[in-house]
């Protein structure tokens, strides 16, 4: 597992950022765990160097194409609660 570079002190239990550091943290290794092999990213850089009529993004991995079409569904004030919520509780 890889690990995470912060502000030297954010991981002091006294801390303004200790709580949120603490739930980033949680999401962050859940995240890493489910994130997409190295074999998959370098077939959709290779279909996208590649793409005929090419896009200005490509996603990799189910847990992006979920939050892409979460984006696409709601206004922009809806996806930035979705987003604290997700990073906050």
């Amino acid at each position: 597992m890889c690990e995470i570079v912060h502000a030297k002190n954010a991981s002091n239990s006294n801390s303004a950022y200790s709580s949120l550091l603490k739930k980033f943290q949680s999401n962050y290794y859940i995240a890493m765990q489910n994130a997409p092999t190295p074999e998959k990213v370098a077939n959709v850089i290779m279909h996208a160097i590649t793409d005929e009529n090419p896009k200005l993004r490509y996603s990799v991995g189910e847990d992006i194409d979920m939050l892409l079409d979460a984006r696409n569904r709601m206004s922009d004030s809806e996806f930035h609660n979705l987003l604290l919520q997700t990073v906050l509780h």
